[in-house]
């Protein structure tokens, strides 16, 4: 990753794997408690791309799907260096504001 004025950047993602898709289905838990350990920047690359990320630039189909390719649904990162937007377009995070809002977010939720 590198930073591209105030802006993250992320790596090339894998799409393809060693499990099946149907293991991954059945293997999918939710999980309450967390482990306090940072994810690598690969980690959260593919966990963005998995997200929303282009699957065709072209017509700028995503890997999530949409009624009319409207994709009303923006996702967001916080962390203690602040809120960042995912652009699905470069594979980037874009700065929203800098700063540790994780409490209020907390708050909020």
């Amino acid at each position: 990753m590198r930073k591209i004025k105030n802006n993250l950047r992320y790596t090339e993602t894998k799409t393809t794997g060693t499990m099946l898709f149907e293991e991954t289905i059945l293997k999918k838990r939710s999980i309450r408690s967390f482990s306090g350990i940072k994810l690598s920047n690969e980690e959260l690359s593919q966990i963005l791309f998995a997200a929303q990320d282009i699957t065709n630039p072209i017509r700028g189909f995503r890997v999530a799907t949409s009624a009319g390719a409207t994709y009303p649904l923006e996702t967001y990162l916080v962390t203690k260096e602040g809120i960042f937007r995912y652009s699905p377009f470069k594979h980037a995070l874009e700065t929203i504001r800098e700063g540790d809002f994780r409490d209020n977010l907390a708050e909020a939720s």
